[in-house]
């Protein structure tokens, strides 16, 4: 676990980048950039006809988890440890777990549209 945004963003930076061919769960966005992905991924959504509310959500949410990743190679360890920055920044277990799956559905969307090999939360639980 991570205990602050500090320790987080130096594990992430520390942290060696396995490529998509390790045996573990990684995610390569190369070449798609990760901002680029979100823009696909919300485009994608919006012609199955989302609510512009959960859509907004989406945008957000993608976008702090984006800025907080520095759009690098995302790892099981990085969504881990960026979902418990946000726990630790006090935001309510409910709104945690909507994070969670928008995290767990936008990195699925990307392995079905052949962007990731595995996603990163393929053995994540939800919170």
């Amino acid at each position: 676990k991570c205990p602050t945004l500090a320790g987080c963003q130096q594990m992430l930076a520390s942290t060696p980048k396995p490529s998509l061919a390790s045996k573990t769960s990684s995610v390569n966005l190369s070449p798609t950039p990760l901002s680029s992905a979100i823009d696909s991924f919300l485009e994608a959504k919006r012609v199955s006809n989302l609510s512009p509310k959960t859509l907004q959500n989406y945008s957000q949410e993608l976008t702090r988890f984006a800025a907080f990743t520095g759009e690098k190679v995302c790892t099981t360890k990085d969504v881990s440890c960026y979902l418990s920055h946000c726990s630790e920044r006090g935001i309510s277990p409910n709104a945690l777990a909507s994070y969670f799956r928008t995290l767990r559905s936008f990195f699925n969307w990307c392995q079905r549209q052949g962007l990731v090999k595995r996603s990163p939360m393929a053995t994540m639980d939800a919170p």
